[in-house]
């Protein structure tokens, strides 16, 4: 994989973490089940493509969108955290 791709699969990661949230805000399970399953699937797509430096990394990631979709989340991430997180990503893509 380039790493344009690798950033804009991030990006999207972010996106469909920004949906879980709003949709989780607004308890619409299933556009949250949804936005979490889309989320996990560019999880998987970027775990295949990194290297083993970003796997833990990746693995913080997986059990954050785990934790969201609990109805007792058991970590206290906000949201505003997640999305200041993605937010460089989404600006790169931007650039390209």
């Amino acid at each position: 994989m380039n790493e344009d791709h690798d950033i804009f699969l991030a990006a999207n990661l972010g996106s469909e973490i920004t949906r879980l949230l709003h949709a989780k805000a607004e308890s619409s399970l299933d556009r949250m089940r949804g936005s979490y399953e889309r989320a996990c699937d560019i999880v998987k797509e970027i775990r295949a493509n990194t290297g083993s430096g970003g796997q833990s990394e990746l693995g913080v990631l997986q059990t954050v969108l785990d934790d969201l979709m609990q109805s007792r989340p058991v970590l206290s991430v906000r949201a505003e955290t997640l999305q200041a997180y993605f937010l460089p990503f989404v600006h790169k893509v931007l650039r390209i």
